[in-house]
């Protein structure tokens, strides 16, 4: 029988296993995880090591030595330079993204040394850009039948990505055609609000009737349950690989700058051309605030309100 020397019983190494997790639904966490198979994750570590937390061999780990209680400002600023040093070519909100994150980490160790360096690292928000009506019909001509599904939805409810992970076939009322966009606590899953502790409000979005009958034959045809997720991964949880997946499709389309947001405001511009009120677009992107909703008009371009199969309309 196996024995794991640094850990002496069963419960202390749940817990190691547990720590070890604790990041792995991060879709930035592979900048300091690493890549570590199962071999390498039973490999030898004592508690107060970075590799108690993340792998050996990730660029975090590298960067920054062997002990947390030794992590000082040069190794963190050396591990930002790496990030945007990065081969990906990553912006400076991902930077802070990834970086925020190994923040939380250090501060469950009690080290607040990286929050100040993290305050340094300020982006300037962009403003968002609609898809013009020859980009969006190039990507849907690059995608197969599940990923028009997909981002069809996407275009034709202004829904966030995390949104969109968690949306379940339950959410749909096959009559009234439309979506209910709520919190799920039995998912772990709030809307996104001004307060942190709090959910913001769930709200109602018509869907157009043709997009929401594909969605109900999806249904059938899988022999889904209504709780079941709409689009999960191949485990039948949360998909968090939306925007690696349309980046992919825009490349192929030679689409440049292709975001989930986009979409978003692409929506926005459309139902505001159709004469829809602007407190009625704030409610559909669930915004709570009205200035928020107001930036999304700041730019004009040609819109998508022609698409032919893809029509942002009345629903039913």
């Amino acid at each position: 029988m196996q024995t794991y020397p640094s850990f002496k019983t069963k419960t202390n190494l749940v817990e190691r296993k547990s720590r070890m997790q604790s990041f792995s639904g991060s879709p930035s966490s592979s900048f300091f995880r690493g890549k570590t198979d199962r071999a390498r994750a039973k490999r030898r570590y004592e508690p107060t090591t970075i590799a108690s937390g993340f792998s050996s061999t990730s660029p975090f780990s590298r960067t920054c030595g062997s002990y947390l209680d030794q992590i000082d400002r040069n190794q963190l600023l050396r591990y930002v330079k790496f990030l945007r040093e990065h081969d990906s070519d990553l912006d400076d909100r991902t930077v802070h993204n990834i970086f925020e994150t190994l923040n939380t980490f250090l501060r469950t160790r009690d080290i607040l040394i990286a929050g100040k360096i993290l305050a340094e690292l300020d982006y300037a928000e962009k403003p968002p850009k609609p898809y013009t009506k020859q980009e969006l019909k190039d990507m849907f001509a690059a995608m197969d039948d599940e990923e028009k599904l997909l981002y069809g939805l996407f275009l034709n409810s202004g829904l966030r990505d995390a949104e969109m992970q968690n949306t379940e076939y339950a959410d749909f009322n096959w009559e009234k055609c439309t979506l209910h966009v709520q919190p799920k606590p039995w998912r772990k899953f709030r809307l996104k609000g001004k307060s942190k502790k709090k959910s913001a409000r769930d709200r109602f979005i018509p869907i157009p009737a043709k997009l929401v009958w594909k969605i109900k034959e999806r249904m059938i045809e899988r022999n889904a349950q209504p709780r079941d997720l709409v689009f999960p991964n191949g485990e039948g949880k949360p998909d968090g690989h939306f925007l690696r997946k349309l980046k992919a499709i825009a490349k192929k389309a030679g689409v440049e700058g292709a975001e989930l947001h986009r979409f978003r405001k692409t929506y926005a511009d459309t139902l505001h051309e159709e004469g829809v009120s602007v407190n009625t677009i704030r409610i559909r992107l669930g915004h709570e605030s009205l200035d928020v909703t107001l930036a999304y008009y700041a730019q004009k371009v040609d819109m998508c309100s022609a698409f032919p199969s893809l029509l942002i309309s009345k629903a039913c």
